[in-house]
């Protein structure tokens, strides 16, 4: 098991990574030729890329808005002499050790102590590099004291100021609803931007490369102050330059700048501490110090003076202000003899020798020097002391002491119980006389676990004067005089243990492999916590050609090498080139072969693996690296593409990547109206431990259209609309249908159904007269409703559950497979009808009649019905008595007569009537006269 730290570690390895990966490009080219081939041509530095990162600028006050306050914002992971704040910073972080979630606004703007006073800081510009490249120019006194990043790529460096607001994004670039981000820029990334992102190694700092606090809309140059800086994963020590990089999965970043300030009266010129130590025969001892000058926890520091460590310096850029330094822990026989200082312009500063404490007011700009200087008190014993003190382990080291011309030969063995140089074991020997003596120390014989080497030797006698020595190593000579007050001397043998352990790299590739896999290893300075390319670079590459399984990496050997911090850094199989590569997993082990409680603890994150083994130990680091699947989602419409109304919509699932990441599914794809086929871009499947997923896609909208209303058909007779019922239809007459009609406009087709009738053309004409005919009507109708066929697509390799109409298929790494769907769609054709009913009726007969006075002449009715005729007659007025009045009828040849007799004029009705037939009516008629006679 492993503690994850942040990846700034690896500050100064990622520049060396990216120029010797270059190289390594050029030595693996004939292997990966083939994939290269396949490549398309790489984008233009300059070309925009998905990838974005907000950097965001804030400044605070206290609660007052009058006096600036460093508390106010919260620290970076790290608490040490690394931070580059004037004071030290308010609260801890409030992130967790492997950066999960990476820095977000949630966490940057959560209120702490007086941070309610925090603003945004516009036109605050923020620059990237390709590398770190000491301090940023200030616009006054100090000397700068602010990282800066370097670099010559003009694709690379850039510099952008912070505006009013932007949209606030997720970590897929998506806007989070209406939120916005004020005092910042949203800044898309080029490729060549992308490239040193990938590799964490595109830099980050607060101002620009020549001034590190420059005018803005807010702030006057130089009228506020650095107090913290963290972009995404990279929020660890809290200097003016922290690396962008992206999680698996993410294309947005953010980065947060902190200053203090003040829109009114600016803050004062920071101005220098600086403690020296002067102890030259300390062999190296710590000396310790405590004070609110050193932001490590609890405000503690060591020094050294020796001929490893000459004149070693604290050296601090802090704000104007009240400080205090105390010597606080000595080695055993030392004490501190001197402490003063010395006062800049505006500074003043008060040393107690009593306390080992100096207080110091500290000017605008001013530097203060202040050095202790320590002196060894002589051991109240005669002749020879001997004083063992060992650094990184404890032992037995036998002494023998000669002297020269013989005379004296005492030996002992001196055994030390604290590693740190302090709690020195002694032994006293007797009976020296003057003369020249030779100590020769015998170290314990190297093994696996380390060695033994002399550092240093200083003797003193007991007025505290330095006796000198001669020789090297583990043999040295003095002069004894025993004739005067020298005669008591204490000689401080120095060792250092320099442990060793070994460390191997493997690596493994699934799905592909990669001709030389390249892994440049350094070591981390432990004075500045950081991986120096400059200590110790192992350069070794992975040949995983040769099948399954492990590799071993070759070339410069970590087997036996001096404890320390190892940062590992491994480039992906063709870097760059195939995105479908990814880390899998970086695994150190055996787990009690690490030291967790190393000064720099150990983390395996990202391409990177920082680990410090224990002594006599061997580690082995396994790198994982998975080709992944690459999906294209596809539908076409191969039928029927206009009877769509609306988009035809595809998701995709894959149960394994979804469970690591479900925030990037499903993933989906839209076909849109009009169009007949869309092909995704390539969707990668991080799949499980070994790049296999389980995946499905559906079609979950067809865009099929839906059915029209349906038409009507609208019959007519003899020219008027027939909404409904009835007709009659009396023999022998005929009846006009034309003007029938269709509402959507289609032909009507009229036939006769049943019935005694006739149809010829748009006329019906009845065969006679009863019965009833029955018409129907027909016509081609609004389409009706569109149904889909929809065929599963799937491409090679095939697996279980592909192709089976579902959507199922499994997927396994490096796979390349197309899944999609094709559908046609169709419309059925439909018909309308309708019906009516005509009732016939018989026809009246017709008869041909002449009338004259008193005389009709009719023949026989045209239907061939003989007429038979009735006649009546009455006199008109008053009858006189005697007086008789009547009519005479005569029937002769069709003629039919009424002569009035008598003197009186008559009324004469005449009645002809015929029998009907099978199709007309009986005929009845009768006609009316005035006679005379």
């Amino acid at each position: 098991m492993v503690r994850l730290v942040a990846q700034s570690r690896f500050k100064s390895l990622v520049s060396v990574l990216v120029s010797i990966a270059i190289a390594a490009t050029a030595i693996v080219g004939a292997a990966i030729g083939s994939i290269a081939a396949a490549t398309p041509a790489a984008a233009a530095p300059t070309d925009p890329t998905n990838y974005k990162v907000t950097l965001v600028a804030r400044y605070c006050n206290d609660t007052s808005g009058t006096t600036t306050t460093w508390p106010n914002v919260r620290a970076n992971r790290a608490r040490n002499n690394i931070q580059e704040t004037l004071k030290n910073l308010g609260p801890d972080t409030n992130y967790a050790n492997n950066m999960v979630p990476p820095v977000n606004p949630d966490k940057e703007e959560a209120a702490i102590g007086g941070q309610t006073a925090c603003n945004p800081l516009v036109g605050m510009p923020i620059t990237f590099g390709s590398n770190i490249s000491g301090k940023a120019p200030l616009p006054a006194t100090p000397s700068p004291y602010l990282s800066k990043v370097g670099g010559t790529d003009p694709n690379v460096n850039a510099t952008n100021n912070t505006t009013a607001s932007v949209p606030r994004l997720d970590e897929q670039g998506n806007p989070v609803g209406s939120q916005t981000i004020t005092g910042a820029v949203t800044v898309t990334l080029n490729q060549a931007q992308f490239a040193q992102a990938g590799k964490n190694a595109l830099w980050t700092m607060g101002g620009t490369t020549s001034n590190a606090l420059p005018a803005n809309d807010t702030f006057a140059s130089g009228s506020y102050n650095f107090a913290a800086l963290r972009c995404n994963t990279d929020a660890l020590n809290g200097d003016n330059v922290e690396f962008i990089g992206f999680r698996s999965g993410q294309t947005h970043a953010f980065c947060y700048a902190w200053y203090i300030g003040d829109a009114g009266p600016p803050p004062p010129v920071p101005g220098v501490i600086t403690i020296k130590k002067s102890a030259p025969e300390a062999g190296g001892q710590a000396f310790g110090f405590q004070g609110n000058v050193s932001f490590n926890p609890g405000g503690t520091f060591s020094m050294r003076d020796s001929v490893a460590y000459p004149g070693d310096v604290f050296s601090e850029t802090r704000a104007p202000g009240s400080w205090s330094v105390t010597e606080t822990t000595l080695p055993t026989g030392w004490s501190l003899t001197d402490l003063s200082c010395v006062d800049g312009a505006g500074s003043t500063s008060t040393p107690n020798l009593g306390t080992r404490t100096v207080d110091i007011d500290l000017g605008p700009g001013s530097t203060v020097v202040c050095t202790f200087t320590n002196g060894l008190n002589p051991p109240p014993t005669s002749d020879l002391q001997l004083a063992k003190v060992t650094f990184g382990s404890t032992g037995a080291f036998p002494f023998q002491v000669t002297k020269s011309g013989g005379g004296f030969d005492q030996s002992t063995t001196l055994t030390t119980t604290n590693s740190q140089g302090e709690n020195p074991a002694t032994d006293v020997l007797t009976g020296l006389t003057s003369g020249t003596y030779t100590m020769q120390e015998t170290l314990p014989t190297a093994t696996s676990a380390g060695y033994w080497t002399a550092t240093s030797v200083a003797c003193v006698d007991n007025t505290g004067a330095t006796v000198p020595t001669t020789g090297t190593g583990t043999s040295r000579q003095i002069v004894i005089d025993t004739s005067g007050s020298t005669d008591e001397v204490l000689c401080t043998w120095a060792n250092t243990f320099t442990p060793t352990s070994s460390l191997v790299i493997r690596a493994k590739t699934i799905g592909g492999s990669n001709a030389a896999i390249n892994y440049l290893t350094t070591v981390v300075d432990p004075t500045t916590g950081e991986c120096d390319p400059s200590q110790g670079l192992y350069d070794q590459n992975a040949d995983t050609t040769g099948g399954s399984g492990f590799h071993t990496a070759t070339g410069d050997s970590m087997i036996d090498q001096p404890i320390q911090t190892y940062c590992i850094g491994g480039t992906r199989p063709t870097e760059g080139s195939d995105p479908s590569w990814v880390t899998k997993s970086i695994d150190c082990g055996p787990a009690n072969a690490i030291d967790e409680n190393a000064p720099f603890g150990t983390s395996t994150e990202f391409t990177f693996a920082q680990v410090q083994v224990k002594p006599g130990e061997t580690v082995t680091c396994d790198f994982t690296y998975v080709k992944r699947a690459a999906l294209a989602l596809t539908k076409t419409v191969s039928e029927g593409n206009d009877l769509r109304s609306g988009p035809v919509e595809i998701e995709l699932t894959c149960a394994n990547s979804a469970t690591t990441s479900p925030d990037d599914w499903p993933k989906t794809l839209s076909l849109p109206t009009g169009q007949t086929t869309v092909t995704s871009d390539p969707i990668f499947v991080d799949g499980d431990a070994n790049g296999d997923d389980v995946c499905h896609a559906i079609e979950t909208a067809n865009g099929a259209g839906g059915a029209q209303a349906q038409a009507t058909i609208e019959p007519f007779w003899n020219g008027v609309a027939w909404p409904s019922g009835s007709k009659e239809l009396q023999f022998p007459n005929t009846a006009s249908l034309a003007g029938t009609n269709a509402s959507n406009g289609q032909p009507v087709t009229t036939t006769l159904a049943s019935g005694p009738c006739a149809l010829s053309g748009d006329t019906l004409t009845p065969n006679g007269g009863s019965g009833t005919c029955s018409l129907a009507y027909s016509a081609a109708g609004n389409p009706g409703a569109v149904t889909t066929t929809t065929a599963w697509n799937l491409t090679s390799p095939t697996a279980s559950g592909d192709g089976d109409g579902t959507g199922d298929f499994s997927v396994a790494a490096s796979d390349s497979r197309t899944v999609g769907f094709t559908d046609s769609y169709s419309q059925e054709a439909t018909t309308i009808t309708a019906s009516r009913s005509v009732t016939l009726a018989k026809g009246d007969q017709t008869v041909d009649c002449k009338k004259t006075t008193g005389q009709i002449t009719c023949q026989e009715t045209k239907q061939g019905k003989k007429i038979k005729w009735t006649a009546k007659c009455r006199p008109i007025g008053k009858q006189s008595r005697g007086d008789i009045s009547w009519c005479r009828v005569t029937k002769s040849n069709g003629k039919v007569r009424v002569t009035p007799i008598g003197g009186r004029t008559i009324k004469a009705r005449l009645t002809g009537k015929a029998k009907g037939t099978k199709n007309y009516n009986p005929w009845t008629r009768t006609w009316t006269w005035t006679l005379r006679s």
